[in-house]
């Protein structure tokens, strides 16, 4: 079922870890606001067993830990919030097998 501006991700019944290859499931959402949209996030995550999920318009600042409970607990998320404005920045979800940080 859409939720606002989130379409539907294809869901499967469990979540099962992905197999070590050279292939990655990925996403773009463009979120306009993160934190009342974690929950369906999450479990959208989880549901279609997506590797790195990247978010466009997260509106998070340094001090919002919306991302804790966006993130299954495979996965970690990188954050970097438009320190100017309260709206803009982006975030990435990601599968913590893969390897990843920010580059400044």
């Amino acid at each position: 079922m859409p939720h606002g501006n989130l379409n539907n991700v294809l869901k499967t019944n469990t979540y099962q870890p992905s197999k070590p290859s050279t292939n990655a499931l990925n996403a773009l959402f463009n979120v306009r606001s993160l934190s009342n949209k974690t929950f369906i996030l999450n479990d959208s995550i989880s549901s279609a067993s997506l590797d790195v999920v990247f978010l466009t318009e997260s509106w998070l600042q340094t001090t919002d830990y919306s991302q804790l409970e966006l993130c299954p607990p495979h996965c970690g998320c990188l954050n970097q919030p438009r320190v100017s404005d309260c709206r803009g920045g982006i975030a990435c979800v990601y599968r913590k097998s893969f390897k990843c940080h920010k580059i400044t």
